[in-house]
């Protein structure tokens, strides 16, 4: 037996959906005794996208499965109201990334303003995966499918494809602190103080107003000689936030 289940997606989820089905509720046919999990997967939209899943008046989970018709309401994490908190599915926030190989532009921009980004050009949707669960990061990427993999616990769908308003999105979706000019825009390390003798050593090559600036990083020893960009990039990217 078939049964009509009706999906409404709340938020920038609509944004997810193929254009066919945008204009809301979007009407299912399964056969009775389907999961939650398959019925959201069936839309294109990964599980992790989900912060709470509404079934007629009653939150509900991933693995519930749906015995009749039934209309759902699906809310994104920064959406949910404050409302069966204990039924959250997504932690609200994240201070460690992984992001995949087509978000090199991305990865800079957040290791400017401070984020623990790993990032390997070359790196497999294994890697990701393993690289997510071993460090406890949160995935970024633009695929979908990747996000759909069971293994992902923590992840996101970047729906720009432009690096700044990226950015801007993974800031508003875990809601993460800045901390512009501390970390290495190569290999992610933590950038350190020069100490002022060093400063004064290295000043035939960095200008005399941007020696209070020089920091090296910890890890690859790179010598970053200004916080200007940093502070450009934190002042844009908290202007394109929602008050």
């Amino acid at each position: 037996m078939d049964v009509t289940i009706q999906l409404k997606f709340e938020g920038d989820l609509a944004a997810l959906l193929r254009r066919e089905d945008r204009p809301q509720p979007v009407t299912r046919q399964f056969p009775a005794w389907t999961r939650v999990r398959t019925v959201i997967e069936s839309c294109g939209i990964p599980p992790c996208e989900i912060d709470l899943i509404v079934i007629d008046g009653q939150p509900s989970g991933f693995d519930t499965f749906i015995g009749g018709d039934a209309h759902l309401t699906l809310l994104p994490p920064h959406l949910a109201p404050s409302v069966f908190i204990e039924s959250r599915l997504q932690l609200p926030r994240a201070s460690r990334f992984v992001a995949d190989g087509k978000l090199g532009n991305l990865t800079r921009n957040l290791r400017l303003l401070g984020l623990d980004v790993a990032y390997e050009l070359n790196a497999t949707s294994d890697d990701l995966v393993a690289t997510m669960r071993a460090e406890d990061r949160a995935l970024l990427t633009p695929d979908r499918a990747l996000l759909m993999r069971a293994e992902v616990t923590t992840g996101y769908c970047l729906r720009s494809d432009i690096a700044e308003q990226q950015t801007v999105e993974v800031i508003r979706r875990f809601q993460v602190e800045l901390h512009p000019y501390t970390r290495c825009l190569r290999c992610n390390g933590l950038l350190l103080p020069v100490d002022p003798a060093e400063a004064r050593r290295l000043s035939v090559t960095v200008p005399h107003h941007q020696q209070a600036d020089l920091r090296r990083c910890a890890s690859c020893q790179h010598l970053y000689s200004s916080a200007v960009q940093a502070r450009q990039l934190e002042t844009t990217i908290r202007r394109a936030l929602p008050a």
